[in-house]
C-alpha cells in the first residue's frame, strides 16, 4: 500500500506551525490554513506530472540532492519558524523547485491560491516555497532512505493519485493539466481541515495518524528627514576586495513566472549563493543590487553618504500603481536578510518616475511606491526605525526622457545606506 504523502505532510503542518506561519506572513490563521489546503495538493499533483517521465523523475532526484532535501528539516519545522531568516532561507532555496514544477505558470498558480484562500499574493508565494520544501524533504527521505532511482520515484508518486481526488481547486487543476486527478473515484475521505475536537479518541486521531505515518516511513527506510537626492554619484557597481568573499556557487536563476521580471535576468549575469555575516544564505546576481549593496556595506573604506544610491533591478509595480508585483518578493526577501545580517545598517528608499504626466501626480506616485517597498520590508521583519522612504517624482533622471528606454530607466526605485 502506497504511503499517503499528502496526509503525512498535512500532519507535519500542525496548528502551532500554521499559527507561526500566519504571524510571519501577517495573515489570519484561517486564511493561512485555507492556503495550505489548496497548495499542498497542487505541489504533489505537479510532482506526479513531473515524474511521469524518466527525464522529469531524474530532474526531481537531482533537485533533492542539490537542495539537501534529506528529510532533516521535517524534524526542525518549529525551530525554522522561530527565525525569519531561516524561514525565508527555506523559501529562497526552493525557487528552483518551484520553477521546475510550475514553469511560466508560477505567477498564475500564486494568484489562484491567493484568490481561493484570500491571502495576499506575496503570502501565497511564500507558502508555495515553504510547503514545496516540506514535500521535497519528505520525498527526499524516501529517495535517499530507500535508494530509489527515477523509476522508483515515479512509482511512489504515481501511487499518490487516488489521494488527491477532488482536492485541487478546479482553476489550479485546469491550469496545471491536473484535472484528471480530480476525477479519480476513491474511498479516501475528502481532504478537509477540521478544528481540533475536545476530548475522546477524535482529539488524538491526527497525532495517531502522524505517528503511524512516521512509523511506516521508519520501516520503509529500514527495509530499503529629506536628504540630498542622488545627483552626484549614481553607483551601479562597487569593485572592492570584498567582492572576493562572494561564494562562486552558480545556481539557476529563480524563475518567478512573471515574464517581464524573468526577462531582466539576462542583464544581471550569473546567479550564485552568498552566505551573509549571520550565516544566512541568499541567491544573488553577480551584477545585481544585493551584490553591490553587500560590497558597499562591508567595505570599511566607504562611508555612508547622501550620494551613493543603488537601483533595485528586480522590483516591479503594477502600471501607474504603487502595488508591488508578487515577483518582486524575491529581491525584497534578500534585502530584508541583508538588513538583518548587518543590524547597524540603516537605509533610505527613493522612488522616481519619468517626466510624462502630471508632475504632482508623479511625485505622489513615487512617494507611494517608496512607501510600499519600505512597508514590505517591515512586513519581512526589518524594524521601521532603520528605514526612511521618499519620493522624488521626475526629478534627478539617470537617462534621457526622450526615448522609451530612457524613460524606463528613470522609472525606478533606489536604496541608499544612511548608516553603517
Amino acid at each position: 500500500m502506497a504511503i499517503n504523502i499528502l496526509e503525512i505532510t498535512k500532519g507535519a503542518v500542525t496548528p502551532a506551525i500554521i499559527s507561526k506561519l500566519s504571524g510571519i506572513l501577517g495573515e489570519e490563521s484561517s486564511k493561512t490554513q485555507s492556503a495550505v489546503k489548496f497548495t499542498l495538493p497542487a505541489i504533489i499533483g505537479s510532482l506526479i506530472n513531473k515524474t511521469s517521465t524518466d527525464e522529469g523523475a531524474a530532474d526531481v532526484i537531482k533537485q533533492i540532492k542539490d537542495g539537501g532535501y534529506d528529510g532533516s528539516m521535517l524534524n526542525n519545522l518549529d525551530t525554522s519558524l522561530l527565525d525569519d531568516n531561516k524561514f525565508y532561507g527555506i523559501i529562497n532555496g526552493a525557487t528552483n523547485t518551484l520553477s521546475s514544477l510550475f514553469g511560466n505558470k508560477l505567477k498564475d498558480v500564486t494568484n489562484l491560491i491567493s484568490k481561493e484562500s484570500s491571502v495576499s499574493s506575496n503570502s501565497a508565494s511564500s507558502l508555495l516555497g515553504f510547503l514545496s520544501a516540506i514535500v521535497m524533504s519528505l520525498i527526499g527521505k524516501q529517495v535517499m532512505g530507500n535508494g530509489l532511482n527515477a523509476n522508483g520515484l515515479s512509482g511512489l508518486l504515481s501511487g499518490q493519485k487516488s489521494f488527491l481526488a477532488g482536492l485541487i481547486p478546479s482553476g489550479i487543476a485546469g491550469l496545471l493539466g491536473l484535472a484528471g486527478l480530480n476525477k479519480i473515484t476513491t474511498n479516501v475521505k475528502e481532504y478537509k481541515e477540521k478544528e481540533e475536537e475536545k476530548g475522546g479518541f477524535k482529539k488524538f486521531l491526527p497525532w495517531i495518524l502522524l505517528g503511524l505515518g512516521a512509523l511506516l516511513l521508519f520501516f520503509l527506510w529500514r527495509s530499503c528627514g529629506k536628504d540630498t537626492p542622488p545627483v552626484t554619484k549614481k553607483v551601479d557597481s562597487v569593485k572592492t576586495d570584498v567582492t572576493k568573499k562572494v561564494e562562486q556557487a552558480y545556481v539557476t536563476a529563480p524563475k518567478t513566472g512573471d515574464v517581464q521580471m524573468d526577462s531582466l535576468y539576462a542583464s544581471l549575469g550569473k546567479f550564485m549563493t552568498k552566505r551573509l555575516a549571520d550565516g544566512t544564505e541568499i541567491i544573488i546576481a553577480e551584477k545585481g543590487v544585493e551584490f553591490n549593496l553587500i560590497a558597499f556595506i562591508e567595505d570599511k573604506t566607504k562611508a555612508a553618504d547622501k550620494e551613493t544610491w543603488f537601483s533595485f533591478d528586480r522590483i516591479l509595480f503594477e502600471t501607474n500603481k504603487a502595488s508591488l508585483r508578487p515577483s518582486s518578493g524575491f529581491q525584497l526577501v534578500n534585502i530584508a536578510a541583508i538588513m538583518k545580517a548587518y543590524p547597524n545598517v540603516d537605509i533610505k528608499i527613493g522612488g522616481y518616475t519619468d517626466n510624462t504626466g502630471n508632475p504632482k501626480a508623479n511625485m505622489k506616485l513615487s512617494q507611494e511606491r517608496a512607501n510600499s517597498v519600505m512597508a514590505e520590508l517591515v512586513k519581512l521583519g526589518v524594524p521601521e526605525a532603520r528605514m526612511k522612504a521618499e519620493g522624488y517624482g521626475d526629478q534627478f533622471p539617470v537617462a534621457s526622457n526622450d526615448t522609451p528606454e530612457g524613460r524606463a530607466k528613470n522609472r525606478r526605485t533606489d536604496i541608499r545606506v544612511t548608516k553603517k
